[in-house]
């Protein structure tokens, strides 16, 4: 946030503004607007520079998990929710996907030979996963946090859809989970 208040600066140098006096007409406004986590960011932004910000607008902005007075969990429940209206049955072939994955890569004899079985390249794996744990946590989160941006563009429901077809997807039992 330094870092935009001195680009900001900047800025109002090159365009003439007053810097802090407000009733000048030479003032320009600082106004901060971002959507979810960039929507924090406007938010603590004014909150952290108030003489600086003018104005922060803040959409869908998750305050309310920072401060932890939300479950941290509730989104994934309306993903829940939204890939069941669109594929009856897919929240289910996505648990047990996912369940089968985790077991298949906790019983590889390595952390290579689990990364293989999954078509990643074993040099991309970042030094941290050092137990197959540790991977299947990587993994079921990635995989998670990737299904779940899907719900984004969920409205209208439809088989053109990215989570339509990730469920289609889950759903087809001729495919590994890995």
């Amino acid at each position: 946030m330094a870092d935009m208040v001195r680009l900001t600066k900047h800025f109002k140098e090159e365009l003439n503004c007053a810097q802090y006096n407000r009733s000048s007409k030479n003032y320009c406004p600082v106004i901060t607007v971002g959507g979810s986590y960039p929507g924090f960011l406007s938010a603590m932004f004014r909150l952290v520079y108030p003489d600086f910000v003018d104005i922060s607008y803040a959409s869908s902005a998750p305050l309310k998990l920072y401060d932890q007075t939300a479950d941290q969990y509730g989104y994934y429940d309306i993903v829940t929710k939204a890939a069941e209206r669109l594929s009856p049955g897919c929240s289910g072939a996505v648990r047990d996907s996912l369940e089968e994955a985790s077991k298949k890569i906790l019983k590889a004899s390595s952390i290579a030979d689990a990364v293989q079985r999954m078509n990643v390249c074993v040099a991309t794996v970042p030094s941290y996963i050092d137990s197959l744990e540790i991977l299947k946590e990587d993994v079921m989160m990635a995989v998670g946090f990737t299904f779940a941006d899907y719900d984004m563009d969920a409205y209208p429901p439809g088989p053109d859809l990215g989570m339509y077809k990730a469920c289609q997807i889950f759903q087809n039992d001729k495919l590994s989970p890995l």
